[in-house]
């Protein structure tokens, strides 16, 4: 069983790795927004911007794990760009 586990999780980083090395993930990331709300008024005064990656392998990958691996192989720049 943890061997399984093992296996799966680092499967899952090669395959998020190798999506990394190629500029075509950008195609699977999408920008969702949060509205920020003001309790006064009940109205919508900003709002954050997520962004969040549908690898087609891998699935939905946070946005934690997204940023960790874009950092560790120096894409963290172009996601900020995006």
């Amino acid at each position: 069983l943890y061997q399984e586990r093992v296996h799966k999780e680092s499967h899952r980083e090669l395959i998020i790795y190798n999506s990394l090395s190629n500029d075509s993930f950008f195609n699977e990331l999408m920008v969702k927004y949060q509205p920020i709300l003001d309790m006064n008024t009940q109205s919508i005064y900003c709002a954050d911007a997520i962004i969040s990656w549908m690898n087609p392998d891998v699935g939905q990958i946070s946005l934690e794990d997204l940023l960790q691996h874009a950092d560790k192989h120096r894409k963290l720049n172009k996601i900020t760009e995006f």
